[in-house]
């Protein structure tokens, strides 16, 4: 299980969408995810970026991938965000519960044999 009183996840991105004329990034899909040994639960999110690229552009072959998580999480206002991780925690917890303490088995009676 994840430790208590910390994120238990972990951001990354998962697909990016760029102009083939200069590079400039269009789309990303930032994914949350929660995993263990035991367990994984994620949950996707598009980010979609203006056209404006502004003074700060990166050419896409210097980006970093938390430059591009820390402009998706710029973008996505904070109940939304904090919603997302609520439900891939919780969601995560079951299937984790369920992995480590099953509530229901495959099987036949040894009787069959």
């Amino acid at each position: 299980m994840p430790k208590k009183n910390s994120k238990p996840g972990t951001y990354s991105i998962t697909n990016l969408e760029r102009k083939t004329e200069d590079g400039y990034i269009v789309e990303a899909t930032l994914t949350y995810k929660i995993e263990s040994d035991e367990a994984m639960f994620s949950q996707n999110v598009s980010c979609t970026f203006s056209e404006d690229k502004g003074d700060d552009f990166i050419p896409f072959e210097d980006v970093t991938e938390a430059e591009v998580i820390e402009w998706c999480l710029e973008q996505i206002p904070a109940e939304p965000l904090a919603n997302m991780e609520e439900f891939v925690l919780r969601e995560y917890t079951k299937i984790y519960n369920e992995n480590t303490n099953p509530t229901i088995e495959e099987g036949f009676p040894s009787s069959w044999n």
